[in-house]
């Protein structure tokens, strides 16, 4: 079965005459019939019947008519839409900026942009990194950011929640994850079968400075000989491969390692889950570039990350 033979079989049944459908379809009058007739043996029922003002659906005709009708109705829109898309595209790329944290801003520059640019996606992407949540949620109320990409942890599942609410966000979970342990191999605690918080006392703790849950986590929960606050992930993992500190993120900040020098450990006596999310406006808020960006980040994280 083939949308062209119900859109045939629904101009048939309109024009009351397979002679005006033919010519209103550009088809000739033997192809259309024998269309319909291959419908009909598809089926096993007859569609059409002749009458005193031409040609009109039988009774089980009538009920395929109308939901023909509805499919065609709504095939023809979509490829409304979707040839508008096309003529609506720019020749000049729209720009399309996107507040997230630097894990998550480092996939999208390396994996999904080269991926992007692959299926000639005229888009041009800012990226904006950002650590703190109250930094994050201040970009998202900017009018020029429409899609974010953050974290919460249990401690501040209801605050994003609540400002998503406030703020008619949608909110999409994208993965869960768990803090981890980043250490370099080297380092004695990597070679221990179990991992506690008091193994840490004697050794030097390298965290984020901008992010106030690394912060929390440290002064509630970790109990290390001392602490490097620096402003970004690589300059961590550096000092992690020389064996001059260790960190405690989420673990799939692996995909920041591009050696195998560095390994990642649980902590035993301490569990620590958080929640990706990522947050946009209604559709009616979004360009239809911003709407396939958003579809194509959601599949790639979920399929891709943990």
């Amino acid at each position: 079965m083939r949308m062209e033979q119900l859109q045939y079989l629904v101009e048939i049944i309109d024009s009351h005459s397979m002679n005006q459908a033919a010519k209103k379809l550009f088809v000739t009058q033997p192809a259309l019939s024998q269309s319909i007739v291959s419908l009909e043996e598809e089926l096993g029922f007859e569609l059409l019947k002749r009458s005193s003002k031409g040609i009109a659906p039988t009774v089980l005709g009538s009920i395929v008519y109308e939901d023909a009708k509805k499919l065609t109705d709504d095939f023809k829109s979509y490829q409304h839409k979707w040839k508008n898309f096309v003529q609506k595209t720019p020749s000049v790329p729209i720009n399309i900026q996107i507040v997230a944290t630097p894990f998550a801003c480092r996939i999208i520059s390396n994996d999904i942009i080269p991926k992007l640019w692959q299926e000639n996606f005229n888009v041009f992407l800012t990226l904006r990194e950002v650590i703190s949540t109250p930094s994050f949620q201040s970009a998202m109320l900017q009018e020029n950011i429409n899609i974010g990409i953050q974290a919460f942890s249990e401690d501040n599942r209801q605050e994003i929640y609540s400002f998503a609410k406030e703020h008619e966000l949608n909110l999409d979970i994208l993965f869960e994850d768990t803090y981890q342990l980043f250490l370099s191999k080297q380092s004695p605690l990597a070679h221990k079968n179990k991992i506690v918080i008091a193994d840490l006392a004697n050794y030097n703790l390298a965290y984020l400075s901008a992010s106030p849950e690394s912060s929390e986590i440290i002064n509630n929960f970790l109990k290390p000989k001392s602490c490097i606050g620096l402003n970004n992930a690589e300059n961590i993992f550096k000092l992690i491969e020389q064996d001059k500190a260790f960190t405690f993120m989420a673990s799939a900040n692996r995909h920041y390692l591009n050696n195998d020098n560095i390994c990642t450990r649980p902590i035993a006596d301490f569990y620590y889950p958080i929640c990706y999310y990522i947050l946009y406006p209604n559709n009616d808020r979004l360009s239809n570039e911003e709407r396939y960006l958003i579809s194509y980040l959601k599949d790639f994280f979920r399929e891709n990350i943990l």
